[in-house]
Parts: C-alpha cells; sequence; structure tokens
C-alpha cells in the first residue's frame, strides 16, 4: 500500500493532466490499489439562499454507463448524493443486494444493473471536506469483491480522496472542467476587483453589452444567478484566486 508520504509524488503526477478524467485515469495506474477499479470524482456545492448547489462530476467509466446515472431522482438516482454528507462515514455498497432489494427504490437501477453485470460487485464512497467549507465531495471506488476483502483504512482513503481534490484545484483541472473562456475570465476577474460592466468595456474598448455577454455566460456555466454568485463559485472551484 502507498504510504501517506508518498502521496506527494503521487499527486505530482496529477497536476500535468489536463482534465479531472485525465487524472483518475493517471491515478487509477500509478495507483497499485486501484488497478482494475474504475474510479469517480464528486463535488458538491452547499445549498444555500445565496448559493445554488451544484455538482462536478466525473469517473473512468465509460459512456456506456455514465449514460445511464441520473444524480438525483427517480429510479436512476445515486443513493450515494442522497445519503452523504461532509461528516459521513465511508459508504459501502453491494451492487447484488442494492439490485436484488424489491423494497427499495433502488431496485431496477439500470446504472448500478449494468455495473453488476460488468462484473463490479461493490463501490466504497468517502465522503471529504473543502478546505474553504463552501461544499463537500466524494470518492468512489467502483472494485470487484476482492477489493473488499482487503482491510481498507478509512483514514487512509478519506487522505487520498481530499488529496486528490486539492490537486484538482491546485492543478487547475477543476478549474478547466467550467470551459470559461479567457475574456469572459477577465471580465469575471475584473467585476471581482470592483470594477462594473461599464469600467471593463472602457479598459477593452468595446461596448458594454459585450462584457455583459460574457459575463451571462460565465454565469451559465457556473450556474449562477447572479454576477456575484458567480465569482464565489469561481473563488470555490479555484478558477479566481
Amino acid at each position: 500500500m502507498t504510504t501517506n508520504n508518498n502521496f506527494h509524488s503521487l499527486f505530482e503526477h496529477l497536476e500535468t493532466t489536463s482534465s479531472i478524467r485525465g487524472a483518475l485515469f493517471r491515478l487509477q495506474s500509478k495507483f497499485g490499489e486501484l488497478h482494475g477499479c474504475d474510479l469517480a470524482y464528486e463535488y458538491m456545492m452547499k445549498d444555500t439562499s445565496f448559493v445554488r448547489g451544484d455538482l462536478v462530476s466525473m469517473t473512468t467509466l465509460s459512456r456506456r454507463f455514465t449514460d445511464l446515472y441520473f444524480p438525483g431522482g427517480g429510479p436512476n438516482s445515486d443513493p450515494v448524493l442522497e445519503h452523504v454528507t461532509a461528516d459521513s462515514d465511508p459508504f459501502r455498497v453491494s451492487l447484488r443486494k442494492l439490485c436484488a432489494g424489491k423494497q427499495t427504490k433502488f431496485y431496477g437501477n439500470k446504472f448500478y444493473t449494468a455495473l453488476l453485470e460488468n462484473g463490479c460487485e461493490n463501490f466504497t464512497s468517502f465522503p471529504f471536506k473543502d478546505d474553504m467549507g463552501i461544499g463537500f465531495g466524494v470518492f468512489t471506488i467502483f472494485a470487484t469483491s476482492d477489493f473488499l476483502d482487503q482491510k481498507v483504512k478509512d483514514e487512509y482513503y478519506r487522505e487520498l480522496a481530499l488529496n486528490f481534490h486539492k490537486c484538482m484545484k491546485s492543478g487547475g483541472q477543476l478549474a478547466r472542467y467550467f470551459n470559461i473562456l479567457d475574456r469572459e475570465h477577465h471580465a469575471l476577474s475584473k467585476m471581482a476587483d470592483g470594477k462594473t460592466a461599464a469600467d471593463i468595456a472602457q479598459d477593452l474598448d468595446v461596448t458594454p453589452r459585450s462584457i455583459e455577454l460574457r459575463l451571462q455566460s460565465v454565469r451559465k456555466k457556473l450556474q449562477a444567478r447572479t454576477t456575484t454568485e458567480a465569482v464565489y463559485k469561481a473563488v470555490a472551484y479555484s478558477i479566481l484566486p
């Protein structure tokens, strides 16, 4: 098992990847215990009166499975997102039991049924808190029964999950997930500095309407109702410092 002292060198390899999915695949290949396992990374904002909660979700699973996945609601909803909080213990699920439980709403869940048919017997989700306290995340390992037969050290995998999240922030992968263009980033950063759309337009010699359209695009990408909320989320996702 990789020791905690080796986390730093392990995650140095991940910071050079261009995307969250690429980082998950690299972790899968570099981290011996995860060979043969699929991985998922999810990060959720807390839903408040000021901020609309949303979800960043990426996995090594193929489209065959992800096309069947629905985070919330309906027969294909995710039991992890319904039951796990930042303070939860690791959430372990036997897919065979989950899919066989006719009395539960997850009976017939297409996503988990497809995983089971593909040889995945179980998954374990490790919650973690974001350092800023704005949201929390879940790092999930989809595995064969052999994985749970190991004596998994919960704190060890919690630390791995948190370090992966920190790496996605510091390496810029979390920011790139939202595909914010340079001109949109510039407009949002200037708004964060206290400038108005008219100020930014004058500095760039463009119309205020052009700046408003850039900010509108940023709000849509970040699922923000206001520019203030967009700035708040951009800081949380390390899009802005």
